[in-house]
């Protein structure tokens, strides 16, 4: 019985992840929109630092008819800043960066990364520029260099010393006796 328990909840599982496959295919197609033309040399990936981002009386609603989930929001965050979005579940911290990263436009107002309207930018390049650091980051068993190159295996030498420079992890990585074959992730349950 337990057997069958076990099967029919795997099955379920299953059926609702091809669903939201089926449902993702559905979508359209994402359009790279104003300053969409390829860069020769991408703004994002010669900065020496991290850029300011500046969110100014932006107003945003989900849908027509639904009330706004932002009304006037502005803060700034200048280069090199930290700043925490906190609150609870459902206020809107998400949709800030879903509005950074042009999966959603604003209704009004402007957001602006280094001083330029995130409208303007290549979504290439744009989306290279910006990186999340998630409250409980995920770490793969392996080696550094394995978590590194989990998305594309192919990459190597010098994409991943550019990843490394784009992160500002160099010298970390320098000081580690064995660099990036440094062992990452978790070891009977505990952080290595």
């Amino acid at each position: 019985m337990h057997q069958l328990v076990d099967v029919v909840g795997r099955f379920q599982a299953g059926s609702a992840a091809a669903l939201r496959v089926r449902e993702v295919e559905s979508l359209p197609a994402e359009h790279a929109g104003a300053g969409s033309a390829p860069s020769p040399a991408s703004a994002a990936a010669d900065r020496p630092g991290p850029a300011s981002l500046v969110l100014d009386a932006v107003r945003f609603s989900c849908r027509a008819g639904l009330p706004p989930v932002h009304r006037g929001v502005s803060f700034t965050v200048p280069a090199r800043g930290v700043t925490a979005l906190v609150g609870p579940s459902g206020t809107g911290k998400t949709t800030v960066f879903s509005l950074v990263e042009r999966f959603h436009e604003p209704d009004s107002g402007c957001v602006l990364l280094d001083g330029r309207d995130v409208r303007d930018w290549p979504l290439s390049d744009l989306r290279a520029a910006i990186g999340y650091v998630e409250q409980d980051c995920p770490v793969l068993s392996g080696t550094l260099r394995d978590n590194l190159l989990f998305g594309v295996p192919s990459a190597g030498g010098r994409n991943l010393d550019d990843v490394l420079r784009r992160t500002r992890l160099e010298s970390l990585v320098a000081r580690l006796p064995q660099g990036l074959d440094t062992p990452a992730g978790r070891r009977d349950g505990r952080p290595r």
